[in-house]
């Protein structure tokens, strides 16, 4: 068989079909060592023609209903088409998983049995189309196919639902879930696939985290291609020739317009691959939301979900004698750090946690709405440690959940005041450190800033009695906060360092350089009066005015620096001081590298405005050049520093105003609190 596969690997059909003709006994020999036939070779490549000629002359077989021409010898006529590979897969596997629904239409058409043959793995040709996204041939199998029940699982208990969801092919699944597949379906772990897609944050547009660029082509793109919207469809808009009636466009929409938009979309595709992966992703996005619409409906497995109750000891232990001495709670390092290991450990089973309270942990905002807006009462779900989701939402840092449940129209005051089975309140949940690192915030000491802010923000929304709470480690939240951020705080403290000795090794320099020009201008000095020559020349006074203005600046940036490095950097430190010193030194120095670098194009500009008076333009944007990459590639980093330090300011300053009123009185609650106070 070594001439065949040859052939196959070089797409030379036309010399397999001569072959095959010569020794039309050997089409069910295997090709490879993986038991492929020819006919499986041929299947997985999409070559239907080819199949159909093999099937039709060399074989003899008509198409269902009419006889063979001539039969087959040495096996039965049907036995070429239902011979498995080592894998269990028949042509029909292979022609399902490869999307081709021609030669699927095709192999069906000849013996309709194959649609009930499993593999090894117990799969069917329909479960391999929706393992692999095949959405079409999904469709046209699912219409052939009687009873769903042979179809739905696989050996491992792997339902045909899961699999689509889990290769993240959401339109498969909408696909299936109108072919009698059950949506409450549970794998050998005992989840459902609405539990499985509030484990995926990546397939949802909260989750997937993209550039500026990226948003806004994100935003121009369609959510469907033209195939698949049925209105704008070639069909659709073609006059019914039974009604004589002319279909109107969705939603009033333009059509030659619409088309235009998508032949622009699929050129970009072509000559943009990044631009189609774009869009694929928003695609699969749109159906995933629609997906799950459908599963809160539908998937009932998850109401039953825990309420919760009272823990084993549900009462608020109020100190007779306030131990927020960090040197005290020292002394049980060993304990803490065993209970914090356990505590991390027991986090890991998110098996039997609902919905709701694993959309809400992984920040999965369309489901915690759709879940909300469908069946509010899931709100009081908890987890197997009695965690409500604003415990949940407060340990993961999930602000855009917080937000929503004080915005919606639930009691949530109770919700608050909940304890965990390990004595925690929220606030305790937010003084656990954090384990995923900000991506808007880097190094450790804007780390820590969230920290804080995040520390302070959940504490405006509980009850002021909470502040003192202990849970069954004996810690308060503040004491528990200071615990956890130990080390975080340690380096923060080293990151502070390595930026400021850098940053100012570089004002130093700046200002070393500015002062020398001071006493070496530009066109020498009057030997008599000492005066300079160029005195009157205006890029001599854009040059003095420059040069004073860079050593000045320079000069506060190193004074600034050198107060962060002689601070005590003290865990508070962190959210406003340090950060506030470290805009201004980095404001300070940005301008001492500007003024610099203005003075020396206006030095250069002095020395050869007589020769080449027309190279002061390419002079001043050669000159802006390390101006510009500086601003590149520290302004990301000055504008985090700045926008979350003065935000926070203002707020603060909102919330210490007398007499103002509450923005939205009805998320206070008990505790007096919120965060839009």
């Amino acid at each position: 068989m070594t001439k065949p596969y040859r052939a196959a690997m070089k797409e030379n059909w036309d010399s397999i079909k001569k072959f095959y003709e010569n020794h039309n006994e050997m089409v069910s020999f295997p090709m490879t060592v993986g038991g492929d036939t020819v006919l499986h070779i041929a299947a997985h490549s999409g070559k239907t023609e080819f199949v159909k000629e093999l099937i039709n002359e060399i074989l003899g077989l008509k198409s269902k209903g009419s006889s063979p021409q001539q039969g087959f010898p040495l096996f039965d006529e049907l036995a070429p088409l239902r011979r498995q590979n080592e894998y269990g897969n028949t042509v029909l596997h292979e022609a399902a998983s490869g999307g081709h629904l021609k030669m699927v239409e095709l192999l069906l058409g000849h013996d309709a049995g194959l649609l009930e043959v499993k593999n090894n793995r117990g799969e069917t040709p329909l479960f391999r189309a929706a393992a692999f996204g095949r959405t079409k041939v999904v469709r046209f199998l699912a219409s052939k196919v009687q009873d769903m029940g042979s179809h739905r699982r696989r050996y491992d208990t792997t339902t045909i639902l899961h699999i689509a969801v889990l290769g993240r092919y959401f339109e498969t699944a909408l696909e299936l879930l109108q072919h009698d597949v059950s949506p409450d379906l549970v794998d050998d772990n005992g989840m459902t696939c609405f539990q499985l897609l509030a484990n995926m944050p990546s397939a949802f547009s909260s989750g997937y985290s993209t550039g500026r660029l990226a948003k806004l082509l994100y935003y121009c793109l369609p959510e469907k291609d033209v195939e698949e919207t049925d209105d704008l469809s070639l069909g659709a808009i073609k006059e019914d020739l039974e009604t004589g009636n002319e279909r109107k466009p969705h939603q009033g929409a333009n059509h030659p317009t619409a088309y235009l938009v998508y032949a622009l979309c699929y050129w970009y595709l072509k000559v943009l691959p990044a631009i189609g992966t774009l869009w694929d992703i928003k695609k699969k996005q749109s159906n995933v939301r629609e997906l799950i619409k459908i599963l809160a409906k539908k998937d009932l497995s998850w109401i039953g979900g825990d309420f919760g109750g009272a823990p084993p000891d549900e009462k608020i232990h109020l100190p007779v004698k306030e131990r927020d001495d960090i040197e005290d709670a020292d002394q049980n390092d060993e304990e803490a750090d065993q209970s914090n290991q356990a505590r991390i450990a027991s986090e890991a089973s998110y098996n039997s946690e609902t919905p709701l309270i694993a959309a809400a942990r992984n920040g999965i905002l369309e489901i915690v709405e759709t879940i909300l807006e469908v069946y509010p009462q899931a709100i009081e779900h908890v987890n197997h440690k009695n965690e409500n989701i604003f415990h949940v939402a407060a340990r993961y840092r999930r602000v855009e959940i917080l937000e929503l449940l004080q915005k919606s129209h639930v009691p949530i005051s109770r919700l608050r005041r909940k304890i965990t089975a390990d004595g925690d309140s929220i606030l305790h949940k937010a003084a656990y450190l954090g384990q995923n690192s900000l991506r808007d915030r880097p190094g450790e000491a804007l780390r820590m800033q969230s920290e804080i802010q995040w520390f302070k923000r959940v504490q405006k929304i509980v009850p002021p009695y909470f502040v003192n709470h202990r849970n069954k480690d004996g810690f308060t939240a503040q004491t528990l906060f200071s615990r956890q951020h130990k080390d975080l705080v340690k380096r923060g403290q080293e990151w502070l360092m390595r930026t400021t000795q850098a940053c100012t090794l570089v004002a130093v320099l700046i200002a070393t350089v500015a002062f020398t020009c001071a006493y070496t201008v530009p066109g020498g000095s009057n030997s008599k009066t000492g005066h300079p020559l160029l005195l009157k020349k205006t890029p001599f006074i854009v040059f003095t005015t420059s040069d004073t203005l860079s050593l000045c600046f320079a000069l506060t940036s190193v004074v600034v620096f050198l107060s962060i490095m002689t601070s005590k950097m003290q865990e508070q430190d962190f959210r406003r001081s340090l950060p506030l010193k470290l805009v201004l030194g980095l404001t300070t120095l940005f301008f001492a590298v500007a003024s610099m670098m203005v003075a020396f194009a206006a030095t250069l500009v002095l020395m050869i405005r007589q020769r080449l008076h027309w190279a002061a333009i390419p002079i001043y944007t050669i000159a802006c050049c390390p101006v510009t990459i500086f601003l590149v590639l520290q302004f990301p980093l000055y504008l985090n520093i700045a926008w979350f330090t003065v935000q926070d300011l203002v707020q603060s300053f909102i919330a210490s105003v007398p007499g103002r009123k509450c923005l939205n009185p009805s998320l206070c609650g008990i505790g007096g609190g919120c965060v839009h106070c």
